[in-house]
């Protein structure tokens, strides 16, 4: 209903430009669909809807925005009652170059009552071809539980996701999983320590390793399951059963609160899957790579980055920023019309290297 009180007032305002002199209803500035711009103003006593359409008519002119409301404001009054739409406007005012409608009480009270009648499908629309966008967040890493700071992506991401598809959007939510790497291999040391100490078996524990209590309940589950089963099993098997139980953990938190995500995604498989090597390949293609001191860089810094980064190191490992290359463009490739990224605030400097690859991809 809003938005039809909008659309009606647009029709009518750009009627009312046309007789004071203002050319073609299409070379007004507006949105892309064509409607005018009409906002909910902070301040009360500025009515229900405001329009800044003089502002941008006063350099053509070369008069005040407020002399234009004021002429503005007695015409388009009389074609709101021309057109009978006047029992839905109480009045209107020009108030330091805005145009201002103040809304009657029988049109806010149409508002409620279409509320009421819509329910759940109120202020809903649809697009068409509807847009597609990727909303990637929370995507943190399966070594241990959400934090405070995941719950809070979690709650913006999923909020706007919501509200995109109420507007004809197709939204894709997705969790991308970093399942490999160091951290995955400290997750394992980690545990298998702990289980160690489970049996009272002195081991030491690694360097930077994960201190959270919740690995201490995970080997004493380890411990009543397998008893010292596990003694010689490596690490690496203790760091899959550790980040498959935190996976399930990280589930079970996200559903309690609400979110379900479309599609989770895994760097391991990425990996195994070529992409990586194939996205790396695009850019040596393109110029953006080069070896330097036994090492393969990235020339990020022609693309917006402070500096130039590696992608492979001297001993042939690949950085983190080489999967995340090759993520950027496999989400791109699967033909989405935007896609965005919700990150935490220790990945601020991730930014610009990122959007340094998209750009240098083609993207």
């Amino acid at each position: 209903m809003v938005r039809m009180i909008e659309d009606r007032l647009s029709q009518l305002l750009r009627q009312a430009l046309l007789q004071a002199g203002e050319g073609h209803p299409p070379a007004i500035p507006g949105r892309a669909d064509g409607s005018l711009y009409w906002e909910i103003p902070k301040d009360p006593s500025f009515g229900d809807l405001s329009n800044s359409i003089s502002f941008k008519i006063a350099a053509r002119r070369q008069q005040p925005p407020q002399q234009i409301a004021e002429e503005l404001a007695g015409v388009f009054l009389a074609r709101c009652r021309q057109a009978g739409f006047n029992d839905w406007i109480e009045r209107v005012e020009a108030n330091a170059g805005f145009l201002n409608v103040f809304l009657s009480q029988q049109a806010l009270t149409q508002v409620l009552r279409d509320i009421l009648r819509h329910g759940r499908r109120y202020g809903r629309r649809r697009i068409s071809p509807a847009p597609s966008i990727n909303i990637e967040f929370v995507s943190a890493n399966p070594t241990g539980p959400l934090n405070v700071a995941h719950g809070r992506q979690a709650a913006v991401g999923d909020v706007l996701g919501r509200l995109l598809r109420s507007q004809g959007f197709r939204v894709t939510t997705e969790y991308y999983l970093n399942d490999e790497g160091h951290q995955v291999e400290l997750l394992g040391q980690s545990l298998r320590a702990r289980y160690l100490q489970q049996l009272g078996r002195e081991e030491p524990f690694p360097e930077g390793g994960y201190q959270g209590i919740y690995l201490t309940d995970l080997a004493a589950t380890l411990k009543e399951a397998h008893r010292d089963g596990w003694l010689h099993v490596p690490a690496s098997t203790f760091a899959e059963f550790g980040m498959e139980r935190m996976l399930q953990e990280i589930k079970r938190d996200l559903a309690r609160f609400g979110l379900v995500f479309d599609r989770w995604s895994r760097q391991k498989w990425l990996r195994t899957s070529g992409r990586i090597e194939a996205a790396l390949n695009t850019l040596k293609e393109q110029g953006a790579l080069y070896d330097a001191e036994e090492a393969t860089w990235f020339a990020s810094r022609r693309f917006g980055d402070d500096k130039d980064r590696v992608v492979r190191k001297r001993d042939g490992e690949l950085t983190y920023l080489a999967p995340d290359i090759a993520y950027h463009q496999w989400k791109f490739q699967r033909g989405y019309d935007q896609v965005l990224n919700l990150w935490g605030p220790d990945h601020h400097g991730y930014i610009a290297r990122v959007q340094a690859a998209v750009t240098a991809l083609g993207l």
